[in-house]
């Protein structure tokens, strides 16, 4: 049976953006088996004393039959530098277990930190994270994710960010670019150049 994970954010023991994990739990078991209401996070996680404090990363394994949670110190990564490359037939839009497809992609990443996913010409996401552009008054996510990450969710809902078509071509008009996950947000996580976004090869 195929499984599936939500990684929540622990900010000091609170868990972050839990509605939005819960519904994309929801959608995802819907989706694959049919059912509903089949588990409930808040009551599946038992955050234990050592992870109350600080930043942790609760990782949660599901499947139909089954929920557990592990809990680790969570480090913010600098991305500094993102590698372009191609493929038309990727495909992630619910967060499964098996990443195989985009760990071979992660391997094309050169001297880069990390790839960004072209795919039909069209913007779409890290290996890790969704994205978003600054064009000098606005934080832009392209509408061609792969994954409906909880947080570009969450700052499309508060109107703290707006959803456009991006190019390939497009990325270089804009001033620089961000990544989006539930950790990574307006004000966690760090800018990227422009210039250090390498085109496909």
């Amino acid at each position: 049976m195929s499984r599936f994970i939500e990684t929540i954010q622990l900010r000091n023991g609170e868990p972050c953006l839990l509605h939005y994990h819960q519904k994309r739990m929801d959608n995802t078991i819907r989706a694959v088996w049919g059912k509903t209401n089949v588990h409930q996070i808040k009551n599946s996680i038992s955050i234990p004393s050592y992870a109350r404090k600080g930043v942790w990363k609760c990782r949660i394994v599901y499947d139909l039959e089954s929920i557990h949670s592990t809990y680790i110190p969570y480090e913010y990564k600098i991305i500094n530098s993102l590698q372009c490359v191609v493929n038309d037939d990727i495909s992630y839009i619910y967060k499964a277990e098996n990443r195989d497809d985009l760990t071979s992609l992660f391997q094309k990443k050169s001297l880069a930190d990390e790839i960004l996913i072209i795919s039909r010409n069209m913007v779409t996401d890290t290996s890790f994270s969704n994205i978003m552009f600054f064009d000098g008054s606005k934080w832009i996510t392209p509408t061609t994710y792969l994954l409906p990450g909880v947080q570009r969710t969450y700052l499309l809902e508060t109107n703290q960010i707006i959803e456009k078509t991006i190019t390939s071509s497009d990325i270089y008009s804009f001033e620089k670019a961000r990544l989006l996950n539930c950790f990574y947000d307006l004000q966690f996580g760090n800018d990227i150049v422009i210039k250090n976004i390498f085109p496909c090869v």
